[in-house]
């Protein structure tokens, strides 16, 4: 739960707040580590490209291979931020639980190499998170032991929800790479974009352009977009979670909490995992 100094200020989105967790609760469990790794473990190579929605999103699926959501989603191996922040303090934006994320939200490793070390041993696939230009060196579907690319795409916050740029500037650039399009020719390409999620009212005056309306219109614009691109659900699916955001906790009206990106990251490990449908 979460506690704020003033009584006053209870609920209030705009005011700080402090975690308090309590027991970690996950009414949406996501499937066990072993069934994680082995899906991921289709792809030679899982790409998140966002901003820092995508990068909460990465964390809950950190959490769902560790198989721990107390602070599965932490790089960190201090004590201080392993003791403040837990549960739904992993997705603070507060620096001190956001230490040491660079070294894996921004790049590209082997799932192996990442600490505490063992996570789904076995494996060959790489997992990384872009907010900037895409891991292309590593895409090679055109060798027989490349496995497939999964590319998980989310963005808008960054240009306004001015659709017209994330398509230009964001979409097109990945859609138009020759790597993705050999990928896409030879079977091996997965992409999921991610519809906008809701914003609290009580942030609309602030951040008119992310108000619920102007997301709605962000949206159909860029499916009016993907529907003329020529890819088809089998290569470009589309995961909407305006109605599962617009009414759930979040830390500061945007961003939501442990048990909606636990619950996000289950739906796209079911994607993962039974693509083609």
């Amino acid at each position: 739960t979460r506690h704020w100094a003033e009584e006053s200020d209870a609920g209030n989105e705009t005011v700080p707040s402090t975690f308090v967790p309590h027991g970690c609760y996950v009414p949406t469990v996501p499937p066990l580590k072993e069934s994680v790794c082995e899906t991921l473990d289709r792809y030679s190579s899982v790409v998140f490209n966002g901003d820092s929605l995508t990068r909460h999103l990465r964390q809950a699926v950190y959490m769902s291979i560790r198989g721990n959501f107390t602070h599965g989603g932490i790089m960190s191996d201090s004590e201080e931020v392993r003791a403040v922040c837990v549960c739904d303090g992993q997705f603070s934006e507060d620096p001190l639980c956001r230490a040491e994320d660079s070294a894996y939200f921004n790049a590209q490793v082997n799932v192996r190499d990442i600490p505490p070390g063992s996570l789904c041993p076995g494996s060959s696939f790489s997992f990384g998170m872009r907010q900037g230009p895409m891991p292309w060196d590593d895409v090679n579907c055109d060798q027989p032991t490349y496995k497939g690319l999964l590319l998980v795409l989310q963005w808008g916050l960054h240009s306004k929800m001015n659709a017209t740029s994330t398509y230009d500037n964001f979409l097109t650039p990945l859609f138009e790479h020759p790597r993705l399009k050999e990928c896409v020719r030879r079977g091996k390409a997965r992409v999921i974009w991610l519809a906008p999620t809701a914003q609290s009212t009580k942030l609309d005056k602030r951040y008119p352009h992310q108000a619920r309306s102007a997301v709605i219109e962000f949206e159909r614009e860029v499916q009016a977009r993907l529907g003329a691109s020529g890819y088809s659900d089998e290569v470009v699916v589309t995961l909407d979670w305006f109605n599962l955001t617009k009414d759930s906790p979040t830390s500061d009206g945007l961003h939501s909490l442990e048990d909606i990106n636990l619950a996000k990251a289950s739906q796209i490990l079911y994607l993962a995992d039974r693509w083609p449908f």
